[in-house]
């Protein structure tokens, strides 16, 4: 369940950091972009891409939050990949 501030920054223009884990257990980290959904962080990325065959293999994720500008709140999200809703080529998923 997210916190007031996670809510808060993940419905704004904020980046997120998104660390997955690799087959080989070698932790990846991608900046993108976060929304959220109820109390979920929603994450938007293509069947194909490295980190979907990450989290398909290990759901573990963690996620950093950052605000824009100042940069000054971080929660961090530590949890599982939760659901998936596939569309033609993105899937979009929530983390609780």
């Amino acid at each position: 369940m997210l916190d007031d501030t996670a809510r808060t920054l993940a419905s704004a223009d904020n980046l997120a950091a998104l660390t997955t884990l690799s087959a080989c257990g070698q932790p990846q980290t991608q900046i993108m972009w976060v929304d959220r959904d109820e109390d979920h962080v929603v994450v938007n990325t293509e069947v194909g891409r490295q980190r979907f065959r990450n989290v398909e293999h290990d759901p573990r994720v963690t996620i950093t939050i950052w605000e824009s500008p100042a940069h000054t709140t971080t929660p961090r999200c530590a949890g599982g990949w939760s659901t998936r809703s596939p569309g033609p080529r993105h899937v979009t998923t929530s983390i609780p």
